[in-house]
């Protein structure tokens, strides 16, 4: 019986240690906002995990607001690992029906707009959820093969969806590309033109920002990174890979 409760205390002490090294992993992310996709709703720019954003996670003030998160969260490849677009926009929208609703004073309205549970979510959770995301072969850790993968499926749909390259996706230009995606399509009236810049703006200096986030030079970014990354500025992933200094 004893030896049975020295195993038991044990086993215990071996969950709790690993209860407590998840939780501290959570709690070392910084914050991160709602993502439709790798389209961040941050206020300003964000990082590649949707955190740290400037300006903080945005509020769905108006209609066109939702519009916009709910056509980004259409066009985007991993839109539906990382939420369903359409039970988004419908939260969305009642959020903003809230808030119309609601006496003036603009904190207040703020306030009521961010109360629906699938609308404007923040925290450790958001960003974990992105990395799980981009790690295609759930072996925990990103490699630099599927970092590439991520940013190169942005860019290609950039190319084919911004037909005049006039750095926005039109209207009919996302829905000509749903079409072709899927041939029982119909025109969504919901689909508004958004900027090019809203729905991937890291650019494609993926090695650059992939070598920020691998600190250990492990080829890969382990959870651990990613929470650790996830407080670097917005303007980091943004910077241009530096040029090669010559003897």
């Amino acid at each position: 019986m004893t030896v049975l409760t020295r195993i038991s205390k044990a086993k215990f002490s071996g969950v709790m240690a690993v209860a407590a090294a998840l939780a501290m992993t959570t709690n070392s992310w910084a914050e991160c906002c709602r993502h439709y996709g790798t389209s961040c709703g941050g206020v300003g720019g964000c990082n590649i995990f949707c955190c740290n954003c400037d300006g903080g996670c945005r509020r769905p003030d108006d209609r066109e607001y939702c519009k916009s998160a709910y056509t980004l969260c259409k066009i985007n490849p991993i839109g539906k690992v990382t939420g369903g677009c359409g039970l988004a926009y419908k939260a969305c929208l009642a959020a903003v029906e809230s808030a119309e609703g609601c006496a003036d004073g603009e904190e207040e309205k703020k306030s009521l707009a961010a109360t629906p549970d699938d609308v404007g979510k923040k925290g450790p959770q958001k960003g974990a959820e992105l990395f799980h995301a981009i790690d295609r072969n759930d072996d925990k850790k990103i490699s630099a093969k599927e970092f590439a993968a991520h940013v190169n499926v942005h860019q290609r749909i950039i190319r084919m969806i911004d037909a005049d390259k006039d750095g926005k996706f039109s209207a009919d230009e996302i829905h000509k590309h749903l079409g072709e995606r899927d041939k029982a399509y119909k025109p969504d009236a919901n689909i508004v033109e958004v900027s090019v810049k809203d729905f991937w703006p890291h650019g494609g200096n993926h090695e650059h920002i992939f070598s920020q986030y691998d600190t250990d030079k492990s080829g890969h970014i382990d959870a651990t990174e990613a929470a650790e990354g996830s407080h670097k500025s917005p303007k980091k992933d943004a910077e241009k890979k530096p040029a090669k200094k010559t003897e």
